[in-house]
Parts: C-alpha cells; structure tokens; sequence
C-alpha cells in the first residue's frame, strides 16, 4: 500500500516467504530492522524517492535484498545483505532439471540523486548471474561487498557485476568477486558508462576478481578511472569509450 513518510523501526521480521513491501512511499523511513525471509525480496520499496534505509540486516533474499527502483534521492547506509539460497528472476526446467536466473542485493534503477555507503553485501549464486548494487547518477562510496557464482549452465546468463551505476562517482569500495565461465563473457566488478554531460569517477576502490579467466576489473567509458588497486584474472580495466586511467 501507499505508506508516504512512513517510519520502520526496530522489528525482527522472519518466515519462509516474503519482508516488507511498500509502494509509492515517499520520505519512507527503513531502520535498525532484522528480516530473515526465503522469498523473492527483503524489502520492496519502489516510487519512494526521499526515502532511507540504514543498519537494517537483512539475509535470505532470492531477487532482491532492497528493490528501491524509480526512486530518486534515496539513501542506503550500514546495511548488511546475505543471502546463500538459489536466486529467482525466472525459474525455468531444461532436461528435467530445475534452474535459477540471478539474485541482486540492491536495484535502483530509473533513479538518480541516490547515496550507497558504508553497506555489507555477502551472497552466493549456485546456477545464475548475481549482482550488488545497481544504479546510476549515485554515489557509491565504503561499501563492502562480496560475491560468488559458481556456475551458470548452459543458459548463458552472464552479467554479473559488484557494482553498475552509469555516470556516478564509485569510490573507497573493497569487492571481492568469483564470477564463473559464462560463454566466454567476461564479469566485470564495476561497470560504469558516462557520456558528454556527465563522466562517472571510479576511484581508491578495492578490487579482487579470482579463480576464472573472464573474471574482470572494472568496464567504463566517459569515465576517469584513478587510484584503484585491482587484481584480476583477466581484464583489469577495458575501456570502450573516452576516459582517463
């Protein structure tokens, strides 16, 4: 329902299906909650520009830890995002066999203005893409995120990333990411395009792609790309556009 300006606060929520789900709730209030669920999402928040979200655990998620999508100006601090089950996003049957597409931590997309800091994601993707944070026009800064996938089948669902956010400033991030053979796509921790207008600044991250040679670094374009230390096992940065490393 509708809930604008709505506070949520100090509740320890768990059951096998779903957490919070709000809709078109503006200067929506989201703190200090435990919510442990095996559904699709932990918290459904989407049209709720203004809104925050700090020092809420949430764990068991299977397509979204927080979906906070066409919100502009939201701020995502001091969580913690877990989740070790098969992800959602379609499940689908070939030869007899059960499959999961992906699982995300945060998605913010068709949003600008938004703040991700200082936020702990740990999660893990037995047959599918998995990603972190999901964004654009935002700034990204301290967050902790770690991610593995270890298989994606035959289906060719590649895309994983830790984090994707066109034209906004990444900065002073530690990922550590274990992206699997995904016909012959790399993975990429960070991907991030800006254009004439607005550059994105990817800078002082920490980077650690292992175990599989289309695990990758950072892709940008319109981008200055700064200060980062990255070990990867293949590309550490691919450029397809104007920037400076």
């Amino acid at each position: 329902p509708d809930s604008p300006s709505s506070l949520i606060d100090h509740n320890d929520i768990s059951g096998p299906s779903n957490g919070l789900y709000f809709k078109s709730s503006p200067g929506l209030t989201v703190t200090n909650n435990t919510i442990s669920v095996a559904g699709d999402y932990g918290v459904y928040a989407r049209y709720s520009s203004n809104s925050s979200f700090d020092n809420n655990d949430i764990q068991g998620f299977r397509e979204y830890g927080l979906n906070v999508d066409n919100s502009d100006s939201v701020l995502v601090s001091n969580n913690t995002m877990t989740s070790h089950i098969p992800g959602g996003g379609g499940e689908f049957t070939y030869d007899q066999v059960n499959y999961d597409s992906w699982n995300m931590a945060i998605s913010n997309i068709s949003s600008s203005g938004s703040v991700f800091v200082n936020n702990t994601i740990d999660m893990s993707q037995p047959d599918g893409s998995i990603h972190g944070i999901r964004t654009q026009d935002a700034t990204i800064e301290n967050n902790t995120i770690s991610l593995f996938s270890w298989d994606c089948y035959w289906f060719c669902n590649g895309g994983s990333f830790a984090i994707s956010a066109d034209r906004s400033t990444i900065s002073e991030n530690v990922l550590d990411t274990h992206f699997t053979y995904c016909c012959s796509d790399e993975e990429y921790a960070i991907n991030s395009h800006g254009n004439e207008d607005a550059t994105s600044v990817i800078s002082n991250n920490t980077i650690h792609s292992s175990n599989s040679p289309y695990a990758a670094g950072i892709r940008a374009s319109h981008a200055e790309i700064h200060d980062n230390v990255i070990d990867a096992v293949a590309r550490a940065v691919s450029i397809v556009g104007n920037s400076s490393v």
